[in-house]
């Protein structure tokens, strides 16, 4: 790859960000602007689904832990099952999101 290659490959993908962040803009300053609403329901679909695959990864890092534990060594078992402990837990916070989200909502409406 030449000098020239290079500084062609880093144009195009400035250039690509750019259009990127131009479009952004265009959704938030643009004829039709995203609302506040819109945008936290957003964050919020975004987030449960971050923390679903978060927690979802950490009880299969858990399991196998537990699993490469064996039988002789009982402080790593340990270890590997408040592993699994705090990835069900972290599961459960992240599936039961809503549900507080809703709690809350009601709540700072008075309802």
């Amino acid at each position: 790859m030449s000098h020239v290659d290079a500084v062609l490959l880093l144009f195009g993908a400035f250039t690509q960000r750019v259009h990127a962040l131009s479009m952004h803009v265009g959704l938030i300053f643009g004829a039709n602007p995203i609302t506040i609403d819109q945008f936290f329901h957003n964050l919020y679909g975004k987030l449960t689904a971050f923390a679903l695959a978060l927690s979802t990864f950490f009880f299969a890092w858990a399991a196998v832990l537990y699993g490469a534990s064996g039988t002789g060594n009982e402080r790593a078992k340990q270890h590997a099952q408040a592993a699994l402990y705090a990835a069900l837990v972290g599961l459960a916070l992240a599936l039961l999101a809503g549900v507080v989200a809703g709690l809350v909502s009601a709540a700072a409406n008075g309802q």
